[in-house]
């Protein structure tokens, strides 16, 4: 189905009857309910009923959610949706380096509005995007398009839009997109024993050290530049403009750190054709309805996605693609032949993964879900809504890995630990984050926290009992308390994400002690009670979003007054307290560190001088006053 033809037809305006909670929450806070326009002069919107066709639409695009969600959602022809639609035609060659694009965009605002923010982030050339509106409608009258900064552009309406009236968008666009083949996501990496000695101390169950000055995130809270291109592949994130609908100012709206993490979008529904030179296979989110050759060679691939918080692609001329089943769900993989081994790996991980998850959190709501393994030199990108994305063949990484394995007998072991823990973690974000939302910038732990630690959840399950102990151990208190041994501050789980100065200060902070949080809460709830509220959670707040302390409400349900009392107190002190040292545990010593390794006394001693000469000369480490009480710890060695 081409966007030609898509076009002629009317534009879907809804796609599910909300009921007064789950999507409908989400739905009321982007769309308030339809108010009358108060300009005389505004020109007329577009009519509000759904035809025949658009319900035709509307079910085709359901066909990506299963029918236990569709159900909890209600039907399509009932009422309006209050989600965007984003109908999008993508032509891209690596040849040609340019990305192409038109796109067709429904939504409702909500509030009144004279000027529509669009974003995209993803443009290979420059380190910041670069999007280029070639021309743009309103309601089918055109209107000017302003690049605001890098990235954004404004299209400035000629009356005002009323809140809650329909909208629609069409636009032409294009990004640059230089295919040189170097990953734009990470920089001064240092030299390779740096890099070595980072990786020991990462696969060892030590947190890497202090990350340097060019570590640090922008201050301005521009978006990194997570594409990736070399001719044969393409990692294509942040390639359709969006609407930027959050309050505040637009560029602070979308963050992404030094890492590739990618903040998902407000729900929305899409239907994407990407057009590709011949030979070329593609991976990301939604189904898959159609692929087929155009008059020119070149082909078209059609998608769709249902209630999913962004879009991401990815293309590749070696894939080779297969596909299994697991949790009702038609589970897609790609990889080239060199990389079946480690693909299968992560394909494992995945398929167990989405099984255990959908008994213990509420079933997996789409019908699909994508694993592509990409030639980055990041080891993982952020989970995307339905795919996962990994790079485990990337060339700095491997060496590093390499050079730590010939040192430390015991990497490989840990290198597939660590494998393991983290696809779970970026499977469990199909669940915090991907079904239940939350203000990824503001309140990021609100996903981190129950999916860091679901991952070890997981791990216990796959591996038993002592190897979630191990795993709860090394990513939650070795990680946090390897990062206060190394001068870090402890910081208050409620932190924003621009709040973090480093990338290994987000990790150790907002991953490693938002999961010890409710590894806590599981001993004190116990474990059959934590995953009851872990699916009550997910159950009550599907398809809409949530803030940090909304979990914390959830388990206290069903427990005791004195269990209730200590459950609030025990969220409260890692939510908005810095009592990381008390209830985590003091930094490190050196000796400690370095306990029950069994190096060689060569290795030992290297990476005793290595630590010695990164710990700070002061034995206390300052913290910034704010909140409620300081807490430091010794770094004796």
């Amino acid at each position: 189905m081409t966007t030609k033809r898509l076009t002629a037809t009317a534009i879907a305006a809804s796609l599910f009857a909300l009921s007064p909670s789950g999507a409908a929450q989400e739905a009321e806070q982007s769309a308030p309910a339809v108010q009358e326009a108060q300009n005389p002069d505004a020109p007329a919107a577009p009519s509000e009923e759904i035809t025949a066709a658009e319900k035709a639409e509307l079910e085709m695009i359901g066909n990506h959610l299963k029918p236990s969600a569709l159900k909890a959602l209600g039907q399509p022809a009932l009422m309006q949706s209050r989600l965007p639609l984003y109908r999008v035609e993508l032509e891209f060659d690596p040849a040609v380096q340019l990305i192409r694009g038109r796109e067709h965009i429904v939504f409702f605002p909500k509030k009144d509005t004279d000027e529509l923010v669009l974003f995209a982030s993803a443009s290979a050339a420059k380190k910041r995007a670069v999007l280029n509106v070639i021309e743009a409608t309103v309601n089918g009258k055109a209107v000017r398009a302003v690049p605001r900064r890098t990235g954004f552009v404004s299209l400035y309406l000629p009356a005002i839009a009323p809140a809650g009236t329909r909208q629609e968008i069409s636009l032409r666009f294009s990004l640059e997109f230089l295919c040189d083949g170097k990953d734009r996501t990470l920089a001064n990496q240092g030299d390779m024993f740096t890099e070595m000695m980072r990786q020991f101390a990462m696969l060892s169950g030590m947190a890497p050290p202090a990350a340097d000055k060019a570590d640090k995130k922008p201050s301005d809270a521009t978006p990194r530049n997570i594409s990736y291109c070399d001719g044969a592949h393409a990692f294509l994130a942040g390639v359709i403009p969006e609407l930027v609908q959050a309050e505040g100012q637009a560029e602070s709206s979308v963050l992404w750190s030094s890492v590739g993490e990618m903040l998902w979008s407000p729900l929305a529904n899409y239907v994407v054709t990407l057009i590709t030179p011949p030979g070329f296979e593609t991976g990301g989110t939604g189904s898959v309805i159609g692929s087929f050759p155009e008059r020119d060679g070149r082909l078209r691939t059609t998608r769709i996605a249902a209630a999913v918080r962004g879009f991401t692609l990815a293309i590749a001329k070696d894939w080779k693609a297969g596909e299994l089943k697991a949790a009702g769900t038609r589970v897609r993989y790609l990889w080239s032949e060199e990389e079946e081994a480690i693909g299968k790996k992560h394909l494992d991980v995945v398929q167990n993964a989405l099984e255990w998850f959908s008994a213990n959190f509420g079933e997996y709501p789409w019908s699909s879900f994508e694993l592509a393994l990409t030639p980055m030199s990041l080891s993982y990108q952020e989970a995307a809504p339905n795919a996962l994305f990994v790079a485990p063949e990337g060339d700095s990484q491997q060496k590093m890995l390499q050079a730590a394995s010939q040192l430390y007998p015991g990497a490989d072991a840990a290198a597939n630990g660590m494998l393991e823990f983290q696809t779970a973690h970026f499977v469990a974000h199909q669940w915090f984050r991907g079904l239940v939302g939350s203000n990824a910038l503001d309140d990021p732990a609100a996903d981190e926290a129950p999916a860091n630690y679901a991952a070890c959840l997981y791990v216990e399950h796959r591996r038993g009992t002592k190897a979630g102990a191990v795993c709860r151990k090394e990513h939650f208190e070795a990680a946090y308390r390897q990062h206060r041994m190394m001068g870090g501050r402890d910081l208050p789980l409620d932190t924003p994400l621009d709040g973090y100065e480093t990338s290994t200060e987000e990790q150790a902070v907002l991953h490693a002690k938002g999961g010890a949080l409710h590894d806590k809460m599981r001993s004190l709830m116990g474990k059959k009670a934590y995953l009851t509220a872990a699916r009550r959670h997910v159950n009550r707040h599907a398809f809409s979003s949530v803030t940090s302390t909304d979990f914390t409400a959830d388990a206290t349900e069903g427990l005791s007054p004195d269990k209730t009392k200590k459950l609030l107190s025990l969220s409260d002190r890692f939510l908005h307290k810095k009592s990381g040292d008390e209830d985590i545990g003091k930094p490190y010593t050196v000796n400690e560190i370095l306990k029950g390794q069994n190096l060689p006394p060569e290795m030992e001693e290297m990476v005793r001088e290595m630590l010695q000469s990164m710990i700070p000369d002061q034995r206390l480490v300052n913290e910034p006053a704010g909140n409620d009480g300081d807490s430091s710890g010794g770094n004796g060695l």
